[in-house]
């Protein structure tokens, strides 16, 4: 699962789900989100496939930069069984595991929605 975040609001605003972590994987998750968004700046970990894609004027590496997405995959196995260890709730289907993200990424995104809208 590669995920894209707003790091401001904490909403979500693409995803994929693949079964490379590989510079094909990580051009889709880029294309994905030029198409929602024209981001200003990119924050990642040192993994070589995102320097592959993202242009290095907007790219940030740093495991500093990169506590909200990692406390949203907290979040995502808490709330989501499927990416919780140690359980029974498992899918074989990519069709299913992604099904089941977007129903979590809707909600999340609306209940954020809300939170920002309020205050």
């Amino acid at each position: 699962m590669w995920t894209v975040i707003e790091r401001k609001s904490r909403q979500f605003i693409t995803f994929i789900v693949s079964k490379n972590r590989d510079a094909e994987a990580a051009k889709q998750v880029w294309e994905n989100t030029q198409e929602v968004v024209s981001p200003l700046l990119v924050c990642s970990d040192y993994w070589s496939a995102y320097s592959s894609v993202i242009p290095s004027e907007l790219h940030v590496q740093s495991k500093k930069q990169t506590q909200t997405i990692e406390s949203i995959n907290g979040v995502i196995r808490l709330f989501v069984k499927r990416f919780n260890r140690k359980t029974r709730c498992y899918s074989k289907s990519d069709k299913m595991i992604e099904a089941s993200l977007r129903l979590f990424f809707h909600f999340w995104n609306f209940k954020k929605q809300i939170q920002f809208n309020i205050i």
